[in-house]
């Protein structure tokens, strides 16, 4: 950290884009209950210990923490509303807690799942909203539809008026990673292969020298530049060809030397909440997992007549897959302008008459 601060203030290094996707994480429902569960838990116990230490001041014979009709007597005095406070937040989608769990907004947690019709109905399975505290902001800098967003959210299917370019959807072929990674064997992985360990007795720490690798935010080691680039390249080989157990939604973002750009590394990610996407590694010809981070410094061609031989590393396996579901199924979309998609997707959403749908559709596009 304390190295990248002193490159970012010399000017050798850009600072991190926080409203890029590159650098943004989803907040899953689970986390969000765990939140909530665990502050609720903290308050009951820290609720027990509160009559245990009144009983102990007022000077009560029957304080024995070894005896458990005590310990029954005492959690009986306490309110263990769990249940009751998570069904509220569902119900209401309020958050009501004494911190604010860090969160930027108290309220709009939840919403009803309508069923108008199969469109709008998944569209509420996949749609991702920035925060209700962005809304209130008077920039638009939040709200621009970035290059990073590529594959992963719609470009066109977004509401207009005030939740524009805060209420996203994923695109089709875009999922968030819910489960743990077995990630442990590859800091010894990578040293078996020429990365010099965290804990080595010396590093040369001139610039250009080595660049640090990290796994989920932690310096597992450093490396060249070109073996830093090396261990990319084979890390993504065993991955798609299922090798070494690197399991295949890691992310690997090497992000080379550059003046001016982002800090220099090779950053591995395992974490739950992360974008990712399909797409056809052109090495070897298997499919590969990529995210939102890595993707910037990648070369995928849209098209297989557009790939460039020793520049293009990636191909899409269709050339719609950065569109969600709905844009998918507008007919002739590339013959309309953006905004005739943007109200497509949302006409599609609000009818229950898909004839009606369709000749609307007619009708733009004529």
């Amino acid at each position: 950290m304390l190295r990248k601060l002193y490159s970012s203030v010399s000017g050798s290094t850009g600072a991190d884009n926080p409203d890029s996707p590159a650098h943004q994480e989803v907040l899953l429902p689970g986390f969000l209950y765990g939140m909530i569960i665990k502050e609720r838990m903290e308050e009951c116990l820290n609720g027990v210990r509160a009559q245990i230490m009144q009983d102990v001041r007022r000077g009560d014979n029957s304080v024995d923490l070894y005896d458990q009709r005590y310990i029954n007597k005492v959690i009986a005095r306490v309110n263990f509303d769990i249940g009751s406070r998570l069904a509220n937040f569902l119900a209401t989608g309020n958050l009501v807690s004494p911190t604010g769990l860090d969160l930027q907004q108290a309220s709009g947690f939840t919403i009803v799942a309508e069923k108008l019709n199969w469109w709008r109905y998944i569209s509420h399975f996949r749609c991702i909203h920035r925060g209700a505290f962005f809304a209130e902001l008077k920039t638009t800098t939040v709200r621009k539809l970035l290059p990073e967003a590529w594959g992963f959210l719609c470009p066109v299917h977004t509401p207009d008026g005030s939740p524009c370019g805060l209420l996203n959807h994923l695109s089709r072929s875009c999922r968030i990673v819910t489960a743990p990674l077995a990630v442990s064997h590859i800091p010894n992985l990578l040293i078996s292969h020429g990365m010099t360990s965290a804990h080595a007795v010396s590093i040369n720490g001139r610039r250009h020298t080595n660049v640090v690798v990290q796994l989920d935010g932690k310096v597992i080691g450093w490396a060249s530049p070109v073996l830093a680039q090396r261990l990319a390249t084979n890390l993504r080989i065993w991955k798609t060809e299922g090798k070494h157990s690197i399991p295949l939604d890691l992310e690997i973002g090497f992000v080379p030397i550059a003046e001016g750009g982002q800090y220099p590394g090779l950053f591995l990610f395992a974490s739950r909440a992360r974008m990712m996407r399909p797409v056809k590694y052109l090495l070897n010809g298997k499919d590969d997992q990529i995210g939102s981070f890595e993707q910037v410094y990648m070369d995928i061609a849209v098209k297989p007549e557009e790939i460039e031989p020793g520049v293009a590393t990636h191909v899409e396996h269709a050339p719609t897959n950065f569109l969600s579901i709905l844009a998918n199924l507008t007919p002739f979309s590339d013959f309309n302008q953006s905004p005739r998609n943007i109200y497509q997707c949302q006409v599609s959403s609000r009818h229950s008459d898909y004839t009606e749908i369709f000749l609307i559709a007619i009708l733009v596009d004529g």
